[in-house]
């Protein structure tokens, strides 16, 4: 089944969401993200992961959305996680309890994480986002393909990545966003 991605969700101040969830057509999927007009709101992730209450509301809102709206599953694109190791875990952990109740409704949680810088050949920081813990609760882990066409050749940055996140995540799991 080919599932399509649609955006208008926002993250809140307040841990609920703003804008206007698309009609759903049986294989819809709802993206909900913390950019406004291509500006990413790290304040209200950073928020929302500090404070039990907006982190709750959250929890909530996000499946009435798809439960309520029945949707087959959601995508989780809050980009700007802080890298600090207490915030990288408390992301895991909330992406974590939002895959619970999902499964719970037996609907599917996406994850957008954002891209990699490569370290070394084996090595990626990640930033904000432990891909092996996300790889553990989500049905997808969607990475950001590179955007430059020297990274597809032959033992270039794209094989690497792919080598490195299915090290990281089960394959079954790993998704690419390509640009377009």
């Amino acid at each position: 089944v080919t599932n399509e991605a649609r955006s208008g969700l926002r993250l809140r101040g307040d841990g609920a969401l703003e804008g206007q969830a698309p009609p759903n057509a049986n294989n819809t999927l709802p993206v909900v993200t913390n950019l406004e007009d291509k500006t990413v709101r790290t304040d209200l992730i950073n928020n929302l992961l500090a404070d039990p209450g907006l982190r709750d509301n959250q929890l909530t809102t996000l499946e009435q959305l798809v439960v309520g709206n029945g949707y087959p599953g959601l995508i989780v694109d809050y980009r700007g996680v802080d890298a600090v190791p207490s915030v990288r875990a408390d992301y895991a952990s909330f992406i974590g309890d939002v895959a619970t109740r999902l499964h719970a409704a037996n609907k599917t949680l996406a994850v957008r994480v954002e891209t990699p810088t490569q370290v070394s050949a084996e090595e990626w920081n990640t930033g904000g986002y432990d891909w092996r813990a996300l790889g553990n609760v989500v049905d997808k882990l969607i990475i950001p393909a590179p955007v430059d066409p020297r990274a597809y050749a032959a033992g270039g940055e794209m094989e690497q990545l792919l080598k490195y996140a299915t090290s990281e995540v089960d394959r079954s799991k790993v998704a690419i966003e390509l640009p377009a």
